[in-house]
């Protein structure tokens, strides 16, 4: 083969260096630049205008493990018809009663809703399996969507996701107030076994994959303002059979699932995502998903008996009471809260109220010295290091003082005890968050009773 060079109007020849690649040198010269277009995985990197690249931070908005054996209630509603929802193995299993009765079906909705930005793309991934192919008579869908009303088995009023439809087809659909605008139908993914669908929402337009292949791109018909009728959207997985009985009867699981903010940087912090996705420290991350706080309904809160070994209530802070001790130096476990393995609870803040309740306080005045315990390994708060056992004594953090005087009446409130910690608090999952309580001066009495809210600010991540 002759060599070929590559040699300019001007009689100039380009260079080639020992591996062939041509040797060149970009004009300084913005007259003389050509155009050059930056792709990242095959598509191109936009420009935000006035020279800027157009940047942008995926903000985490919802994520769900399905870890446990109990749906979280927290993050899911739950609708069913005849069928049942359980979660086990890592899925959460829809139709797990495994039958093919018409007009039954089974469904979750986040609690959690999600808004379009114009061109800030909504992103989701759900893992998840169908045990069967496209049934006729069977339909199952998984995306972003709405139902006409709440019932497993209503039509879809808005929808952005992937259909099993009842034509025995598999589709990529859009739903505008109860009409599919949209469809885009593609072959089915294989069953029983676990894929990767994946959404990417705008105003204007949907992307669909599964296992990170592009299956279709679907753009707002002409006519319709937007991708749906309804600007905010919450997951949904469903499986139900219509008005006739599907040959067969199929189960959707689902295995784990996040969605994500992309391009625009919302500049929301990491507590504030924690919390919206139902990780307050307000309730539990595991079952039964109740609050933490010591504070049923309409009740008064029982009195606590004040040890320093055992806890006056296992709750994460809430309503106290208890009797005027005498005067001691000893540390009181008024509450003990232990953070569900597997969690870290951190903590931002605190607020103590304490009032007098009963008789007027007598012969001294009562001082209350109060403190927070982080990471103990057991409820005494005279458990003390032993590193080989895997024991820890609680690390004090002292957080305030509130007093009585002699003659203080019922009524009289003590000034608030707060708290803010600009690096928060972990408490490590299995171990204890104290709130600590010493009485170094005061008078026993029975008639004299003290009673108080705490609260705990933080989140468990």
């Amino acid at each position: 083969m002759p060599l070929r060079r590559l040699i300019g109007t001007s009689g100039n020849v380009a260079d080639v260096d020992s591996n062939g690649n041509v040797k060149t040198n970009l004009p300084m010269n913005p007259a003389q630049a050509g155009f050059v277009n930056i792709l990242a995985e095959g598509e191109e990197i936009g420009s935000a205008g006035d020279g800027r690249l157009d940047v942008g931070q995926d903000t985490l908005l919802f994520e769900d493990f399905i870890d446990g054996a109990a749906i979280d209630a927290i993050k899911w509603h739950r609708y069913a018809t005849t069928q049942t929802l359980v979660q086990s193995g890592g899925f959460l299993v829809l139709n797990n009663s495994n039958i093919n009765t018409a007009s039954t079906g089974s469904m979750v909705q986040s609690i959690m809703y999600f808004t379009q930005y114009g061109e800030g793309a909504v992103y989701a991934k759900l893992d998840a399996l169908v045990t069967q192919l496209a049934l006729v008579n069977n339909a199952t869908e998984l995306g972003f969507g709405t139902l006409l009303t709440q019932a497993a088995t209503a039509g879809l009023s808005d929808f952005v996701g992937f259909r099993w439809r009842p034509d025995g087809t598999f589709a990529c659909e859009l739903w505008w107030g109860g009409v599919q605008i949209a469809s885009a139908v593609v072959a089915a993914p294989s069953a029983n076994v676990l894929h990767a669908f994946e959404l990417k929402m705008t105003k204007d337009e949907a992307e669909f994959e599964i296992d990170h292949v592009e299956l279709a791109k679907i753009t707002v018909p002409a006519g319709y303002p937007s991708i749906t009728s309804s600007a905010r959207l919450p997951l949904l997985a469903r499986t139900y059979n219509p008005t006739f009985q599907p040959s067969g009867a199929t189960q959707l699981k689902l295995g784990g699932c996040v969605v994500a903010q992309k391009i625009y940087d919302t500049n929301k912090l990491w507590q504030t995502a924690m919390t919206a996705m139902g990780r307050g420290a307000y309730h539990s991350p595991i079952t039964a998903f109740a609050q933490t706080a010591n504070h049923a309904n309409s009740t008064n809160p029982a009195s606590a008996t004040l040890s320093n070994t055992t806890a006056g209530y296992a709750t994460l802070g809430g309503r106290f009471q208890f009797a005027a001790p005498a005067g001691a130096a000893t540390d009181y476990a008024l509450f003990a809260y232990l953070v569900p393995a597997g969690y870290r609870l951190m903590v931002t803040g605190l607020s103590i109220a304490c009032v007098n309740t009963g008789g007027p306080v007598a012969t001294t005045e009562t001082i209350l010295d109060w403190a927070l315990g982080v990471n103990a390994s057991a409820v005494s708060l005279a458990t003390a290091d032993n590193f080989t056992t895997n024991a820890y004594a609680p690390r004090r953090i002292p957080v305030g003082m509130q007093s009585f005087l002699v003659g203080d009446l019922a009524g009289k409130q003590a000034q608030n005890v707060m708290a803010n910690f600009d690096t928060p608090l972990c408490v490590n999952g299995g171990r204890y968050l104290h709130v600590i309580l010493q009485v170094p001066a005061g008078t026993a009495t029975p008639s004299e009773v003290f009673r108080g809210d705490v609260m705990i600010n933080g989140w468990f991540e």
